[in-house]
């Protein structure tokens, strides 16, 4: 115990300047417990809330450390003794070690609970007996009429949300219009001193178990006017509000009325992570947390006929910059992504000889006699690891195909938008960085479609795409961290040729990338040294996928989602077929 604090009280003093205290505080480092090693707060809070009220739990980036601060003296020094070299954590090897500090360090937290600007909660919006009769009018539709989605029960009403492309058809009103209980809405909210200049016209019903939530979004701009209200039946649920660093949480209490409206609609997502319980802030000011129940959610928006004329461009669809009608989508890949890789080829093929291990474990695990199919193969990676299925690759690259035929594999040049083999042949597909080079959303939904076509009943796919978000809950992907890979120089616009008409950003390699655009052209360096003229830079064009993205392209193609995840700064989702409207299994 006595290295273990000669070594942490190093850490402290070298990173925040701050020493330990030989007293018992209320101010707490717990020495190896941090995001680096898959801690998080919940688990934190959970571990240690039984002791006492806990007023903040503090994380940092990529450390393997926390720092805990209790009300008082006396609730530290209870779980002081009680943990200290004792208890725990989850996804932990060993027990955690505690520090009293003389002061919390200044750590800049990103996390605060509060609402965002525009955002407002009207709480008791509706009483008891509205909120059973609200449900009651919603309660078949959602069991009989409504869509299931793999984390949530949903019905539409007025018009349909069509979650695939975040919008709805304006000249397909259902024959569905809202339930008459919902009338009040307007007037009730008047009497809580918001003036709604419309009445609702369509109705979005969700109904969330505990542990499943919904993808942080923003609702479409051009589809709806400001504001979007969202009332919660049955239980308390926090939703997370996100605009670049900034993470606000707000909690939404049973029976209460959520209105976006301004900065919070149009600029900052919105979403519900997929856990049992949520941390929220009680009477006292110290942090707790709260069991989930079953919780509707009724999201009233009224459509937009005129184009947005919001002030927040860098998010406003209705104003996106787009390629001119001189460089329609084929062309742009055939610049960016076609040309770029037969000229990258022998280097790319260089750089990419380690197989993904959730890729792998996936190819090893089939059955003898599965036929396997990698669609963009490159250099066919993940083939050769068993004997017993039959492998092919197709790929748009004559570079790649030579040297995967080097290789002593079998593959074929095609485009993943039409795919030259039968129906129902492929027992497992992969798709590896492919479809972020598409430049449209249709084009991303055809390579989708195509993959179910070949795919057996019972066969399976696996796509992966690159994530706009490289810091995914706090942990930084490979892609950031490597400054010293091929990639590595911090290219900028200089020395760099592309189309005038081609409107796109050139992204800066290692680096995060901007929130307020998906469609990029991403710099491909030859040589290692930084002095190599900049003739031997290629862009390549990458549609970058924001969180939930990937999995609504899959649903909208048709798809099943098996699974999804996040893997080192990738969207990932395994797929199947459904056949007839019943899942093929």
């Amino acid at each position: 115990m006595n290295r273990k604090r000669g070594k942490y009280s190093s850490i402290l003093q070298k990173l925040y300047g701050v020493s330990p205290s030989s007293e018992a505080s209320e101010n707490v480092m717990v020495c190896n417990a941090g995001l680096s090693l898959g801690v998080n707060r919940e688990d934190i809070l959970q571990a240690f809330r039984p002791f006492g009220k806990i007023q903040s739990v503090h994380l940092v980036s990529k450390e393997s450390h926390s720092f805990v601060k209790f009300l008082t003296i006396e609730h530290a020094r209870a779980c002081f003794e009680s943990c200290n070299g004792k208890m725990v954590l989850p996804r932990m090897n060993g027990p955690v070690y505690l520090l009293y500090l003389e002061s919390m360090p200044k750590i800049v937290s990103n996390e605060v609970f509060k609402c965002p600007p525009g955002c407002r909660i009207i709480e008791n919006f509706i009483n008891e007996e509205e909120e059973i009769q609200l449900f009651e009018s919603v309660k078949d539709s959602l069991l009989d009429g409504g869509g299931e989605l793999k984390q949530r029960k949903v019905a539409h009403f007025g018009y349909e949300f069509l979650y695939g492309k975040n919008n709805i058809d304006k000249d397909k009103p259902l024959s569905r219009g809202l339930p008459q209980e919902c009338n009040m809405v307007k007037d009730r909210l008047l009497e809580n001193g918001y003036d709604l200049k419309w009445m609702p016209d369509q109705l979005t019903v969700n109904q969330y178990f505990p542990g499943q939530g919904i993808p942080p979004h923003v609702d479409t701009h051009s589809a709806f006017e400001d504001p979007i209200l969202s009332l919660s039946l049955l239980s308390d649920y926090v939703m997370e509000f996100r605009r670049e660093t900034q993470h606000w949480c707000v909690c939404l209490p049973r029976r209460s009325l959520l209105v976006m409206s301004g900065e919070s609609r149009y600029a900052w997502t919105h979403g519900i992570s997929s856990r049992k319980s949520d941390i929220v802030v009680d009477a006292d000011g110290c942090l707790t947390t709260k069991e989930r129940g079953t919780r509707v959610s009724f999201t009233f928006r009224r459509i937009r006929i005129s184009p947005c004329d919001c002030s927040y461009e860098e998010y406003c669809d209705s104003r996106t910059c787009q390629p001119s009608a001189e460089f329609q989508p084929i062309d742009l890949e055939q610049e960016y992504v076609h040309k770029v890789y037969e000229n990258i080829s022998d280097h790319f093929s260089r750089t990419r000889h380690k197989p993904w291990p959730a890729i792998l474990d996936l190819v090893k695990s089939l059955k003898p006699g599965s036929v396997v199919l990698d669609v963009g193969c490159g250099n066919c990676k993940y083939f050769g690891f068993s004997s017993q299925t039959y492998e092919i690759g197709s790929d748009h690259s004559f570079g790649l195909l030579t040297i995967s035929r080097e290789r002593g594999f079998q593959a074929v040049r095609s485009n993943c938008l039409s795919l030259p083999f039968k129906n129902s042949t492929v027992d497992c597909l992969l798709c590896i960085a492919v479809i972020h080079h598409l430049s449209s959303r249709d084009r991303r939904i055809q390579s989708i479609k195509e993959m179910l076509r070949v795919l057996t009943s019972s066969g399976q796919a696996l796509i992966y795409v690159w994530a706009k978000d490289q810091k995914y809950q706090g942990k930084a992907s490979n892609y950031l961290k490597n400054q010293s890979h091929h990639e590595g120089n911090r290219l900028g616009l200089t020395g760099l040729e592309k189309d005038a008409s081609v409107e796109l950003p050139v992204h800066v390699n290692r680096t995060d990338f901007s929130s307020g655009q998906n469609d990029v052209f991403v710099p491909w360096k030859l040589k290692l040294d930084s002095s190599a003229d900049p003739s031997s830079t290629y862009l390549r064009f990458y549609h970058v996928f924001d969180e939930g993205e990937l999995e609504n392209l899959c649903v909208e193609a048709g798809a099943h989602i098996i699974k999804s995840y996040y893997d080192n700064g990738n969207w990932c989702c395994l797929i199947s077929k459904i056949q007839g409207g019943v899942l093929a299994v």
